[in-house]
């Protein structure tokens, strides 16, 4: 009897024990990312590409990190074409020397960038060389018009035919090198008015038709993100902590980092600096013109109390202004006073170019996309720094700034 008791109690012990094991089994599969494919590319079946992302480098990668999202809820083996960039904006590569235009990679790690969105979307992230030597693949181009008059509804359009009425964009236009790798199986337009509310499952439809994402590759005229913000693509999509992965997929690249060496060792002595960034035109968005002055002076006054506390002499400066500066900064009176502080933290009077050559000479470009991501490197790795004015690219620096300091925050100072 006794011997029977405890082989019935080793049978229940053991399936205990396979229902536990089922149990977490089912758990952690529950807690999947819902957009991370359930398998294993073999190998790459098509491409999604963007000719642009209508914002500056910063901002940009938010839309970036959105499209990734959205490839990755396809379930299919899409990889994403990495952007090159020009006067400081992601673009297309048919006005480009492809040569000598610096890619995604040349800014960012694009290792640690994989690593975030293989993890969250299982989608990668690859070089436009990738594209080379592949036989031609079906392509559906996508023309998203952002601000459709919705007074054109009343010439006898349902909404499902305003939306995919209107198709101009011709790729070939635009664009030769990149259909050299595809032909054209379709053109699906999307026309967008604030307010307009999609599922994914309708935004798919408009994009693909009767195609199945896995037999064609994706080429956007304009990726604006996924978001509720007018100008964006309204689609109901859950997009998670962006914030959190950017700031774990921002990572200067290898080669940005030497120059930030390269630097510090012929301009800083390779000693300890304080690094002051400007933001003139983002300040302009939160102090009305008059108090800009007041703002600059507060700036001022902060780091010359850093100057006293730390007794640091050596000062870098980053501003939106002079050739590397904001492409959008226009205001007259607004460069008036950046170039007025300009002068008073460097002493030097209406001798911008110096400094500007002093981050030409060692990128050895004159593009602002790369002068403006060894800034914010340099920015990042001082021993104390000013961020004054807010916007996305000082957000970024923020972040990198933690990053590269780890939890000593003590010695950054931020001023919007």
């Amino acid at each position: 009897m006794m011997n029977s008791f405890k082989s019935t109690l080793l049978v229940i012990t053991l399936w205990m024990i396979v229902f536990i094991v089922i149990s977490l089994f089912v758990l952690q599969a529950s807690h999947k990312h819902p957009t991370t494919p359930d398998h294993a590319c073999q190998s790459e079946v098509g491409y999604v590409y963007a000719l642009g992302y209508w914002e500056q480098q910063a901002t940009s990668l938010f839309s970036l990190l959105t499209l990734h999202l959205w490839v990755g809820q396809l379930n299919a083996c899409l990889l994403v074409v990495a952007p090159f960039y020009r006067d400081g904006w992601p673009m297309t590569v048919s006005q480009l020397q492809i040569s000598s235009a610096p890619q995604f990679s040349d800014l960012f790690d694009l290792e640690t960038w994989n690593n975030v969105t293989k993890r969250e979307y299982g989608v990668e992230l690859v070089p436009w060389s990738h594209l080379l030597n592949k036989a031609q693949m079906k392509l559906i181009t996508v023309e998203i018009i952002y601000w459709w008059d919705k007074s054109q509804d009343a010439h006898g359009l349902n909404q499902s035919e305003r939306i995919t009425s209107g198709c101009k964009w011709e790729i070939e236009n635009d664009d030769s090198k990149v259909t050299s790798f595809f032909y054209i199986v379709r053109r699906a337009c999307i026309n967008l008015s604030f307010g307009d509310k999609l599922t994914s499952k309708e935004f798919n439809n408009h994009v693909f038709g009767s195609y199945s994402p896995a037999e064609v590759s994706i080429i956007f005229q304009e990726w604006r993100s996924i978001s509720s913000l007018p100008f964006r693509i309204p689609i109901g999509m859950d997009c998670g902590d962006q914030e959190a992965l950017y700031a774990e997929a921002i990572v200067p690249s290898s080669s940005m980092l030497q120059l930030a060496s390269k630097y510090k060792q012929i301009y800083l002595n390779n000693s300890n600096y304080i690094a002051v960034m400007v933001r003139i035109e983002q300040a302009a968005i939160t102090y009305p013109l008059p108090l800009i002055e007041a703002f600059l002076e507060k700036v001022l006054n902060a780091s010359s109390n850093l100057i006293q506390q730390y007794g640091i002499s050596n000062i870098l400066l980053s501003m939106d202004i002079g050739r590397f500066g904001s492409a959008t900064l226009q205001s007259k009176p607004l460069l008036s006073l950046g170039l007025s502080f300009f002068e008073k933290v460097t002493g030097n009077k209406n001798d911008i170019s110096v400094w500007e050559k002093s981050f030409e000479s060692v990128a050895g470009k004159t593009e602002p996309a790369v002068i403006a991501r060894l800034q914010s490197t340099l920015v990042a790795q001082s021993t104390c720094a000013i961020l004054a004015g807010g916007g996305m690219f000082q957000f970024q620096t923020a972040l990198t700034y933690r990053s590269f300091h780890r939890n000593n925050y003590t010695c950054l100072i931020e001023i919007h």
